[in-house]
């Protein structure tokens, strides 16, 4: 059995699932060696919906003043400021007949985004993308990235569980060097599957949100503090995790994650981690890990 809070990896043909103390990381198969995904039409409703110059509001608060007053009150030393303008929905799937009660008792999948109301943004022709699993999973995971308007998909791949199922907690997937770079200034959606039932897939669960690459702000640092400051969600995920990766004693960086989650509501993720982990509700941090 594979431990929860031990490093192991699981090679199954060509795919390698890193099982990580706090998080897993998907490297996935060329796109080429499989089929088109079926589940991604997309919404009519939503379609006519995008518009990059419509404007996101939110009467009466600051978004940026109300991200800064939580980051103090975390102790955190990264405050994440929303730059999303793109009005966009996300929704999990009518889909649910496929799969049986168990998948349905709970939210299984939790998309690690930082708004269900705006298109994350990303400087990365490569971005990683991130959900969170409340259990294990025994069914398959399919990935797929796709631009509305466009009938193949830029990116699909699927994540085979191993006989104990793909760990609960944080999945990370990277999108391979090797696959065509994200166009900045447009948007794409993206959509995490469970396949509980390979032959219907109308059936089964999904989850869908939207993540526009945008150009470099002029003088950004490619640190966690910087990245988050410029609203970009998905990359100060992937640079924290990197820097718990290679500091994995540096307990603080966990700590700014479950920061940065609480920042825009994801307390959920934040307490079934902690359980899962056997973690406190708060450490005292060590260094500064932010500043680095």
């Amino acid at each position: 059995m594979v431990s929860q809070r031990n490093f192991s990896t699981i090679i199954a043909g060509t795919t390698a699932f890193m099982a990580m103390q706090l998080f897993s990381v998907f490297t996935p198969r060329p796109a080429e060696a499989f089929e088109p995904t079926r589940d991604l039409q997309l919404n009519p409703e939503i379609s006519a919906n995008l518009s990059s110059n419509t404007q996101l509001s939110t009467p009466g608060v600051d978004l940026r003043s109300q991200d800064f007053l939580i980051s103090q009150n975390t102790g955190s030393r990264i405050s994440f400021i929303p730059r999303g303008k793109t009005k966009t929905r996300r929704s999990r799937g009518a889909g649910s007949r496929g799969c049986t009660d168990e998948f349905l008792q709970e939210e299984l999948v939790t998309l690690l985004i930082s708004s269900d109301r705006a298109a994350g943004q990303t400087i990365s022709g490569h971005p990683s993308f991130f959900w969170h699993l409340s259990q294990p999973v025994k069914v398959p995971i399919k990935f797929a990235l796709v631009e509305p308007g466009v009938a193949e998909p830029v990116f699909t791949t699927e994540i085979e569980p191993p006989p104990e199922g793909i760990p609960a907690g944080i999945v990370q997937l990277e999108i391979p060097e090797n696959q065509p770079e994200l166009v900045p200034g447009k948007l794409y959606k993206w959509s995490v599957t469970l396949v509980c039932d390979p032959y219907k897939y109308s059936a089964n669960p999904f989850y869908y949100s939207w993540i526009e690459r945008i150009s470099t702000p002029s003088e950004l640092e490619q640190q966690p503090a910087s990245l988050a400051e410029a609203g970009l969600w998905p990359d100060t995920l992937a640079a924290i995790l990197a820097k718990q990766k290679a500091n994995p004693q540096e307990l603080s960086w966990r700590e700014e994650l479950f920061s940065l989650f609480t920042q825009v509501g994801l307390t959920d993720v934040v307490e079934q981690e902690r359980q899962r982990l056997e973690l406190p509700q708060g450490i005292e941090r060590t260094g500064e890990a932010a500043s680095e």
